[in-house]
């Protein structure tokens, strides 16, 4: 769908970028992510994504009613191109989202990654891990997924909380906004490490030998 004239004022200073353009932002209106984390850690990013314009948010965490009614309200207000459903969106049979971001800074929001996991679903993911050291996952198209990729880490206990942990919610924000705009060129899936602010990159491959769903499964598709 074209763009409104509000829609173009609103969004001018994302347009504008090199590379980004129109097109690019009617993708992040048309698409649909899932946002696993607890509110504490979510609710910057949460407003980063909404006031980008993403347009539905599935947000997957312990929220009580009168909170979330809160949370949805205040987002509505910021951004109306934009929705928020808070529920357990991964009970659901089917899950149609394009993107899946999972912010794991605690053992429950460790458990819902490892139960999106089991879904072997075929969207993107952006999962960040905020104990030490941080760590951050960019998964355009499987293989891999969190399964079978060569970072067992990703799922592993959570530890001590990572001093830069706000700085790495932001740039899995920015990962995913990338990944739903098609932005740039699809890469490869991708793991950040971090020491302090210092990153060293690597390739996430499928292990040898370990027998997965998501192989041999179609690249993830984003909103068109």
């Amino acid at each position: 769908m074209a763009l409104t004239n509000r829609q173009i004022e609103r969004y001018s200073r994302q347009i504008i970028v090199e590379g980004f353009g129109g097109v690019a932002q009617e993708r992040l209106l048309a698409s649909r992510v899932l946002l696993i984390s607890n509110y504490a850690d979510a609710e910057a990013l949460l407003a980063y994504l909404v006031g980008a314009g993403v347009g539905k948010i599935y947000l997957c965490a312990n929220i009580d009613e009168s909170r979330g009614d809160t949370i949805i309200a205040r987002m509505r207000d910021l951004n109306s191109d934009s929705s928020v459903v808070i529920g357990d969106a991964l009970a659901a049979d089917e899950l149609n989202v394009d993107l899946a971001i999972a912010i794991v800074g605690d053992h429950d929001t460790l458990s819902r990654a490892r139960a999106l996991c089991d879904r072997r679903s075929n969207f993107a993911l952006v999962l960040a891990r905020l104990d030490v050291p941080a760590k951050l996952a960019v998964i355009p198209s499987r293989p891999p997924c969190l399964q079978c990729a060569n970072a067992g880490e990703l799922l592993a206990p959570v530890g001590s909380p990572a001093d830069n942990a706000g700085f790495i919610e932001m740039l899995a924000a920015l990962e995913a906004i990338k990944l739903l705009a098609s932005y740039a060129s699809v890469q490869k899936p991708t793991l950040v490490e971090f020491k302090g602010y210092e990153t060293s990159t690597r390739t996430l491959d499928s292990m040898a030998g370990f027998a997965c769903g998501c192989v041999g499964k179609p690249a993830a598709k984003v909103a068109e």
